[in-house]
């Protein structure tokens, strides 16, 4: 994830927590299993993307990296991971 194609940064208090600056993207890995939080896609509609810090992300770790389809979390639903209840707040 450090590297210069990805662009993360591995935070210095939390160890396998990675942020990347130019998106926004906050990443924590716990040995296989990831879990990453972007600002999300702003659109005009469903065509003229003006913001794709998510999409752009995801891009670049399937150059690298074979993974699971992009789960995108709404408000008012949760998922468990590593026995943690994940949510997205009011605000997105």
């Amino acid at each position: 994830m450090e590297s210069k194609e990805c662009g993360f940064i591995e935070s210095k208090n939390a160890p396998s927590t990675y942020f990347n600056q130019e998106s926004g993207t906050r990443l924590s890995v716990f040995v296989d299993d990831p879990v990453g939080a972007s600002p999300r896609d702003v659109c005009d509609d469903d065509t003229n993307r003006k913001s794709n810090a998510m999409t752009t992300f995801y891009q670049k770790l399937g150059e690298r990296f074979e993974h699971k389809d992009v789960r995108v979390l709404e408000k008012g639903e949760d998922i468990d991971y590593l026995s943690m209840r994940l949510a997205v707040d009011n605000d997105g």
